[in-house]
């Protein structure tokens, strides 16, 4: 890897970044939080993002794509009661978290900056992100405006595919998604939990779930 000078991490804006190879775009890693990112001019606009999700079909009544969520929903789980209210961030045009909750009695509003658009910000019990931070055009911003919607003692549980090496970098079909812009490792995770205060609880290779010390 070839390292950049003029190239910074959007997520912890630190300078130590190095070229990654690949075959279709312009890769980068951070040397600091281990984040992966494409350059800006992969970025899609706003308007072919939204045609783009706009066909996706995924909702309540498809049993694989509630299969996919449960993957974060069933952990969650274990540390949300009836009591607390979530939101959903980035839950798309077929809101289903929220609809999985529900059956156990723990509500959710469902926020989508392209779908459902939050009328009014307020400190929530928790937040769920399913395939959504590898999306982040600014990550910086987007985990600020996160850390910002759940109160001290919340759970924040996030959904996404940790890349585990370089080289799984190259070939990954995940990647290869034009709307994907960011990709984690769990050493990112930890530099998250130390930057924003949380504690770091549960980590899988799709998730991790946090609660936040304020």
């Amino acid at each position: 890897m070839r390292n950049l000078k003029n190239t910074s991490c959007p997520l912890c804006l630190k300078t130590k970044v190095n070229a990654v190879k690949h075959s279709q775009f312009s890769l980068f890693q951070c040397e600091h939080c281990f984040l992966v990112f494409k350059d800006s001019k992969h970025y899609m606009s706003y308007e072919a993002e939204t045609a783009r999700y706009s066909t996706h079909q995924n909702s309540f009544e498809d049993p694989g794509y509630v299969k996919f969520l449960n993957q974060l929903a069933i952990p969650m789980m274990n540390y949300l009661n009836s009591d607390m209210k979530g939101i959903d961030f980035g839950c798309g045009p077929g809101p289903t978290l929220s609809k999985i909750f529900l059956q156990s009695g723990i509500v959710q509003e469902n926020y989508d900056p392209y779908f459902f658009p939050l009328a009014t910000k307020q400190n929530y019990d928790f937040l769920t992100a399913t395939e959504v931070i590898e999306h982040f055009h600014d990550p910086a911003k987007g985990f600020k405006e996160i850390a910002a919607l759940v109160k001290s003692n919340g759970m924040i549980g996030l959904m996404t595919s940790f890349y585990q090496n370089i080289d799984q970098l190259y070939n990954w079909y995940y990647v290869a998604d034009p709307t994907h812009v960011c990709f984690f490792h769990h050493q990112t995770l930890d530099w998250l939990a130390k930057e924003f205060h949380w504690e770091l609880l549960n980590k899988s290779e799709r998730i991790a779930i946090f609660r936040v010390r304020k």
